[in-house]
């Protein structure tokens, strides 16, 4: 099995408080670079399982967001926003000499990053794989985010707490044993009073809401211009039961006809698709070593 390490990396950057962003890596350096990205309250353990398959031909980095797993939590909590979390991540891939990635894998809002790049570091990626995010986010979708993420959970009752995590989990349809306690282990650490507590900043969702509060009551909110300016190869997972990511747009995005773009639909799995079963990983390794 490849070996996954941790490392970390100060940034400095003029304008935003320092940060310490914790990272994983796995494979040889020297081979084609894949960025991973998590999702809204996720972290780079996401992607543990899919990065010891794909480290056997592919360099591999997973970040953890300011707020989230081992990296700093910030003062100003409007920096938790995807502009913020572009800035960070491009001054650690300069820090790594990393000016061009073989494939962008972003699940959901690190789908969502993965677009905005094209934005201003044109054909910066080969590919881009997006997991359970589009072109439109439907409000239905934002609101159970915004639901799932606010509840306070009982760090004082760690049967209650693991209760209420793996209904929080039920959208990713994780049904191996082993990848809920891998997950568990990712998601908690020991609460001071004992029990547990999310290894998080509650704060990360605010700039979230905020911006579906700023959008005209219940509408979905659309990233149409963002998607046109992706010009690579895409692969698109949608969860069967997504509430963020309709059929429709799904469809429609696999339409285009200037770029190639592969679209599945996992079965049973809602906002989102858990990128550790083995099928899940195998699609993924296979439509990398696809030619361009």
């Amino acid at each position: 099995m490849n070996a996954i390490t941790s490392h970390y990396h100060e940034c400095t950057i003029d304008g935003l408080e320092p940060v310490c962003l914790h990272y994983r890596t796995a494979g040889d350096p020297k081979n084609p670079v894949i960025l991973c990205i998590h999702a809204l309250t996720g972290n780079a353990h996401d992607f543990d399982i899919l990065a010891q398959q794909l480290a056997t031909d592919y360099y591999v980095i997973a970040l953890d967001m300011p707020g989230r797993g081992n990296s700093t939590h910030l003062e100003n909590k409007d920096f938790y926003s995807n502009p913020h979390h572009l800035l960070w991540t491009f001054h650690l891939l300069d820090a790594l000499h990393i000016d061009h990635l073989f494939a962008w894998i972003g699940a959901s809002m690190g789908g969502i990053m993965g677009m905005m790049v094209w934005a201003f570091r044109p054909h910066f990626m080969d590919r881009l794989m997006l997991n359970d995010i589009g072109a439109v986010l439907a409000h239905e979708g934002l609101q159970a985010i915004i639901s799932s993420t606010s509840s306070p959970l009982p760090t004082n009752d760690p049967q209650r707490f693991e209760a209420l995590m793996r209904d929080y989990a039920q959208p990713f349809h994780i049904t191996d044993e082993e990848h809920w306690k891998l997950f568990f282990a990712s998601r908690v650490m020991p609460h001071h009073e004992g029990g547990w507590q999310l290894k998080r900043d509650p704060a990360v969702v605010e700039p979230l809401k905020a911006w579906i509060h700023a959008t005209p009551m219940a509408q979905d909110i659309s990233l149409e211009a963002v998607w046109e300016q992706v010009q690579c190869p895409t692969l698109i997972f949608r969860g069967e039961e997504s509430l963020l990511f309709r059929a429709d747009t799904a469809e429609a995005m696999a339409a285009r006809t200037d770029i190639p773009v592969r679209l599945y639909t996992i079965p049973h799995a809602g906002h989102m698709p858990n990128l550790m079963d083995a099928y899940q990983c195998a699609m993924i390794h296979a439509w990398l070593r696809e030619p361009l």
